[in-house]
């Protein structure tokens, strides 16, 4: 399933473990929203780059150049591309209450 890329899905990401993500970029003639597509697939260890899947173009490191993307770009839309278990525990993770710690005023 993919998902639009937010700081708060990001987070997510680093905390499951993930550190690198495939990335695909396409042009998009068809939405006036959007010029490009980037869509992005987390991944654990970092890629070769002379391996990669065909499907995609290059890879990024969570920590930079996605960091950046969650905040968004205008008329990019940066998708990440999620199994639907790792949707599953994402969407149950926005579900939950947060637990708020109690602040003593002195």
């Amino acid at each position: 399933m993919k998902l639009q890329l937010t700081p708060e899905l990001l987070l997510f990401l680093k905390d499951q473990g993930f550190r690198y993500c495939f990335s695909k970029t396409a042009v998009c003639n068809n939405d006036e929203r959007f010029d490009i597509i980037i869509t992005l697939y987390p991944t654990h260890s970092r890629p070769r780059i002379r391996q990669l899947p065909l499907e995609y173009d290059t890879y990024f490191a969570l920590d930079k150049e996605p960091n950046q993307l969650a905040y968004g770009v205008d008329r990019v839309s940066v998708l990440v591309d999620l199994d639907l278990s790792l949707t599953a525990i994402y969407v149950g993770s926005l579900l939950r209450p947060k637990i708020m710690r109690k602040v003593y005023h002195e």
